[in-house]
């Protein structure tokens, strides 16, 4: 289990700048720029920015006064 934060600013910090550097990848493997290592740049983004998915995630269950 990770200890990550996903609300927390330094988390949304990470995952603006990850993002950004997926779309340079992206950008790069669609100009065929060293192709294979952009492939895997991605494939690690895409890693980093799964730590925050959890299936742990508790579910609210809200009571119906119907």
């Amino acid at each position: 289990m990770n200890q990550i934060d996903k609300h927390s600013e330094t988390w949304l910090a990470v995952t603006e700048w990850a993002q950004s550097q997926r779309l340079e990848a992206i950008d790069s493997l669609i100009a065929d720029q060293d192709s294979e290592r952009q492939r895997g740049k991605i494939d690690l983004i895409n890693q980093l920015l799964c730590l925050t998915d959890t299936e742990d995630d508790p579910v609210i269950v809200s009571d119906s006064y119907s």
